[in-house]
């Protein structure tokens, strides 16, 4: 092979080394750039997914205004208009001491009661022939229809 040959085989050799370390570069850039492009679906997926979210939170919010009315309205609800500590003995008997003083005398208590009992105990027999026991340090709701007993 003479020494011309030899230069232009080594210079198209040096040639095709470039070509193929630009290939190689290409394509490390193009992985670099796909895995950007992934994280920024990625993101915009979380972000349209919190926007979705929120969207609903804010028409939850918005019908608020419109529910809790309509829902107080139909289930007799209201905000309660003060507080009120009651002390009862062991014993206390409802029908003898509260039921004469209710327009109409009702065998059962016509009002509803939430609250926090301090100490004892108190069971609640209710119109429909359950029963409810609340002990001291516990909160209890009481619907209308109900006769307490302080047991202690």
């Amino acid at each position: 092979m003479s020494a011309g040959t030899a230069l232009r085989v080594a210079a198209i050799f040096a040639f095709l080394l470039g070509a193929l370390g630009t290939v190689t570069w290409r394509q490390s850039r193009t992985r670099e750039s796909l895995a950007v492009l992934d994280e920024l679906r990625r993101q915009i997926s979380v972000a349209s997914a919190n926007r979705a979210e929120l969207e609903r939170g804010i028409q939850v919010l918005e019908s608020r205004a419109h529910v809790v009315p309509t829902a107080r309205e139909q289930l007799g609800m209201h905000i309660p208009v003060g507080v009120e500590f009651l002390e009862a003995d062991a014993g206390f008997d409802w029908t003898a001491s509260v039921k004469p003083l209710l327009p109409d005398h009702p065998d059962w208590c016509p009002s509803t009661h939430f609250g926090y009992l301090e100490s004892g105990e108190m069971r609640v027999h209710m119109q429909d022939g359950t029963e409810q026991t609340v002990k001291a340090g516990e909160t209890y709701f009481i619907p209308p229809g109900h006769l307490p007993v302080f047991v202690r």
